[in-house]
């Protein structure tokens, strides 16, 4: 996932980004080259030692995002599109809620470590609805000296510095566990926490909502194999019948059950929390508006 550090518009309205991500295997690496640069794009971010994948951002209505799709359909794997909307100040500044996103990332999380999960209500199809009970665990080294990250399961990990503030503000709706280093021993080992969402808002409004099933998608549980192609809608009035916090999960969960992770919700924050990261500037996050129908 390509996300940029309060990436704000400075046009009057949203901007639409494309996404394209796609690995053309190694035999046709010097054809893919050769096709981007005949489409005059020089922009783009290529793995080429591990998984061969490329990823680059076109912005929507661009006539080469056709004519590379129709190139990269000729080869085995076919490319991922994935929109990301690029809101203008207004429209951020202004949203009552937002789906809160980080791209900075802090290694193994899930139970990689140890961490222990409840496992008395999980699906016996697919194994999803583990349930954490212990501290998250993981390898503190990988934290750096970032204050907000999450790791590879997607357990949102913070600073110190950022608990303290988060608590100072008297936020509602989260819970903030302390986090382990794997080992005993760690020179100068930094607190880390871990950010809890306690509130669940009422189901999405689907429409507008677009769900997507994957094929994994657990028809017994729906807790596995589902997406969202945002942005996320609510209505009103099913949020009116609930206690809206700062910190909110949503009831679905999107993602799908792996060796290393387990499907999670998204978690909504408030305008409140929005604002106090930008103030005291936060990086590697970006708050997306949600619509209220």
């Amino acid at each position: 996932m390509l996300l940029v550090n309060w990436r704000e518009n400075t046009h009057k309205t949203m901007k639409i980004l494309i996404h394209v991500i796609f690995n053309p295997g190694e035999a046709n690496e010097e054809t893919t080259n050769m096709v981007l640069a005949e489409l005059g794009i020089t922009e783009y971010e290529h793995e080429s030692v591990v998984t061969g994948m490329y990823s680059l951002v076109l912005e929507k209505g661009d006539e080469r995002i056709q004519k590379l799709i129709d190139e990269l359909n000729s080869f085995e794997n076919s490319p991922i599109l994935r929109e990301e909307r690029i809101y203008t100040k207004i429209e951020t500044d202004s949203a009552e809620l937002l789906v809160l996103y980080i791209k900075a990332l802090c290694g193994d999380g899930y139970n990689v470590y140890g961490t222990e999960f409840d496992k008395s209500s999980v699906c016996p199809v697919c194994g999803s609805g583990e349930v954490q009970k212990s501290d998250l665990i993981i390898n503190k080294f990988e934290m750096g000296n970032k204050d907000i990250a999450v790791a590879y399961s997607f357990e949102i990990v913070i600073s110190e510095k950022l608990a303290k503030i988060l608590s100072e503000n008297n936020l509602t709706g989260l819970e903030l566990r302390p986090v382990r280093h794997y080992t005993t021993r760690m020179k100068n080992e930094p607190n880390l926490f871990q950010i809890i969402p306690t509130c669940t808002l009422p189901p999405l409004a689907s429409p507008p909502s677009r769900l997507v099933k994957a094929k994994e998608y657990c028809k017994t549980c729906g807790k596995s194999g589902l997406f969202i192609d945002p942005p996320f809608y609510y209505q009103k009035e099913d949020l009116s019948k609930v206690k809206v916090c700062d910190f909110d999960k949503t009831t679905e969960f999107f993602g799908i059950k792996l060796t290393r992770g387990i499907p999670r919700q998204a978690v909504i924050i408030s305008q409140k929390v929005y604002q106090i990261l930008k103030k005291n500037k936060i990086r590697n996050i970006r708050g997306e508006p949600v619509h209220l129908i």
